[in-house]
Protein backbone atom coordinates (compact mmCIF):
# COMPACT_ATOMS: atom_id res chain seq x y z
CA UNK A 1 0.00 0.00 0.00
CA UNK A 2 2.84 2.40 0.80
CA UNK A 3 4.48 1.72 -2.56
CA UNK A 4 1.18 2.41 -4.30
CA UNK A 5 0.86 5.79 -2.55
CA UNK A 6 4.41 6.71 -3.58
CA UNK A 7 3.70 5.64 -7.15
CA UNK A 8 0.47 7.68 -7.29
CA UNK A 9 2.29 10.70 -5.92
CA UNK A 10 5.01 10.29 -8.55
CA UNK A 11 2.41 9.93 -11.32
CA UNK A 12 0.65 13.10 -10.17
CA UNK A 13 3.95 14.94 -9.87
CA UNK A 14 5.18 13.95 -13.33
CA UNK A 15 1.78 14.60 -14.91
CA UNK A 16 1.04 18.01 -13.36
CA UNK A 17 4.23 19.86 -12.51
CA UNK A 18 5.89 20.28 -15.92
CA UNK A 19 3.06 22.20 -17.56
CA UNK A 20 1.79 23.67 -14.29
CA UNK A 21 4.98 25.72 -14.02
CA UNK A 22 3.75 27.83 -16.94
CA UNK A 23 -0.01 27.37 -16.70
CA UNK A 24 -0.59 28.42 -13.09
CA UNK A 25 1.28 31.76 -13.33
CA UNK A 26 -0.49 32.52 -16.62
CA UNK A 27 -3.90 31.91 -15.06
CA UNK A 28 -3.05 33.96 -11.96
CA UNK A 29 -1.72 36.78 -14.14
CA UNK A 30 -4.89 36.71 -16.22
CA UNK A 31 -6.95 36.94 -13.01
CA UNK A 32 -4.97 39.99 -11.96
CA UNK A 33 -5.42 41.57 -15.40
CA UNK A 34 -9.17 40.99 -15.13
CA UNK A 35 -9.25 42.74 -11.77
CA UNK A 36 -7.13 45.56 -13.19
CA UNK A 37 -9.53 45.89 -16.13
CA UNK A 38 -12.52 46.07 -13.81
CA UNK A 39 -10.86 48.75 -11.67
CA UNK A 40 -9.76 50.68 -14.77
CA UNK A 41 -13.25 50.71 -16.24
CA UNK A 42 -14.75 51.75 -12.91
CA UNK A 43 -12.19 54.54 -12.56
CA UNK A 44 -12.79 55.71 -16.11
CA UNK A 45 -16.55 55.87 -15.53
CA UNK A 46 -16.22 57.77 -12.25
CA UNK A 47 -13.44 60.15 -13.33
CA UNK A 48 -14.45 60.39 -17.01
CA UNK A 49 -11.05 59.11 -18.19
CA UNK A 50 -10.81 57.34 -21.57
CA UNK A 51 -10.40 53.56 -21.33
CA UNK A 52 -8.48 53.03 -24.58
CA UNK A 53 -5.09 53.21 -22.81
CA UNK A 54 -6.09 50.48 -20.36
CA UNK A 55 -7.47 48.23 -23.05
CA UNK A 56 -4.30 48.51 -25.15
CA UNK A 57 -2.13 47.64 -22.12
CA UNK A 58 -4.29 44.64 -21.27
CA UNK A 59 -4.36 43.45 -24.89
CA UNK A 60 -0.56 43.66 -25.05
CA UNK A 61 -0.19 41.76 -21.77
CA UNK A 62 -2.52 39.06 -23.03
CA UNK A 63 -0.83 38.71 -26.43
CA UNK A 64 2.79 38.91 -25.27
CA UNK A 65 2.66 37.27 -21.82
CA UNK A 66 -0.42 35.15 -21.10
CA UNK A 67 -0.96 33.59 -24.53
CA UNK A 68 2.69 32.48 -24.97
CA UNK A 69 2.76 31.01 -21.47
CA UNK A 70 -0.42 29.03 -22.14
CA UNK A 71 0.91 27.85 -25.50
CA UNK A 72 4.14 26.67 -23.85
CA UNK A 73 2.10 24.87 -21.18
CA UNK A 74 -0.06 23.23 -23.85
CA UNK A 75 3.02 22.10 -25.79
CA UNK A 76 4.56 20.63 -22.65
CA UNK A 77 1.31 18.91 -21.71
CA UNK A 78 0.80 17.47 -25.19
CA UNK A 79 4.33 16.37 -26.07
CA UNK A 80 6.66 16.32 -23.07
CA UNK A 81 4.42 14.98 -20.28
CA UNK A 82 3.55 11.76 -22.17
CA UNK A 83 7.26 11.20 -22.81
CA UNK A 84 8.03 11.75 -19.11
CA UNK A 85 5.20 9.44 -18.07
CA UNK A 86 6.57 6.67 -20.31
CA UNK A 87 10.19 7.26 -19.37
CA UNK A 88 9.87 7.49 -15.60
CA UNK A 89 6.85 5.43 -14.72
CA UNK A 90 6.74 2.46 -17.06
Amino acid sequence: MDALKKNLFLIALVALVPHGIFEIPAVLYSFSIGIHLCLSITTSIVKKVPTKKYIVEIKDAFIFIILPMLLIAAFIEAFIVPYLMNAFLL
